[in-house]
């Protein structure tokens, strides 16, 4: 319908937002070769029709189509376990461990905002995404600051992001290294006991180089 009607429209809310009744779905503009003009008043009765159809919202997120409301609960599992009424790194280890296997699947994908083209070539839907930095910062970042203190909890971390290096592209180790160093990070501030600091220090310096291995940045054998 947009491409035969020379219109474009951007998407407003992500999957799995909070929209507010009577709030923007989609901003739509008629496009004509170079020329990009605003919809005529009367011309949008059809289409909020059309879009009514094609975008369903409920009453709340649901795992089949939001894959940040699955990462989300796993992230709170392993982030109430490290509470200090729970405190149970077991538990926390394991939710870890189920999200490295979710970052691995999502690492073999391309993440962000999409466009759609006609068959023209002419963009004719934006549709706004999540990138994989969101994505690993949902998954791990809580579990980081509520456990970066803790030596089993780090090295579960560190396992996962280890696992990663046979996944993605270098774009998205780049994020997982990014990662890596702000954990390092939070390990020299928060582990104050050298015997159990400096073992995960090395282990996190091995992995970063394992990165740089992966994705030709090494010089090690130069």
């Amino acid at each position: 319908m947009l491409a035969s009607r020379g219109l474009t429209a951007l998407m407003v809310p992500m999957i799995g937002r909070h929209v507010v009744a009577g709030s923007p779905l989609a901003w739509v503009w008629e496009t004509t070769g170079e020329r990009v003009r605003p919809l005529a008043p009367d011309g949008g009765t059809e289409l909020r029709r059309a879009l009514a159809q094609s975008v369903r919202i409920g009453y709340e997120r649901t795992l089949e189509q939001d894959v940040a409301f699955g990462i989300r609960q796993l992230a709170d599992v392993a982030s109430k376990a490290l509470s200090p009424a729970i405190n149970d790194p077991y538990t926390a280890n394991q939710a870890v461990d189920h999200l490295g296997s979710i970052l691995a699947a999502l690492s073999l994908r391309q993440h962000g905002p999409q466009v759609v083209a006609d068959a023209q070539g002419m963009v004719r839907l934006h549709v706004p995404g999540r990138d994989f930095a969101y994505l690993v910062d949902l998954a791990l970042g809580q579990v980081r600051r509520y456990g970066a203190n803790e030596p089993r909890v780090v090295r579960a971390l560190l396992r996962v992001c280890r696992e990663l290096v046979w996944f993605g592209d270098a774009a998205h180790h780049a994020v997982v290294r990014r990662y890596v160093e702000t954990l390092m990070s939070d390990v020299t501030r928060l582990v104050a006991q050298p015997a159990d600091r400096e073992p995960l220090l090395a282990e996190g310096a091995a992995l970063l180089q394992a990165f740089d291995v992966a994705d030709g940045t090494s010089d090690a054998g130069s």
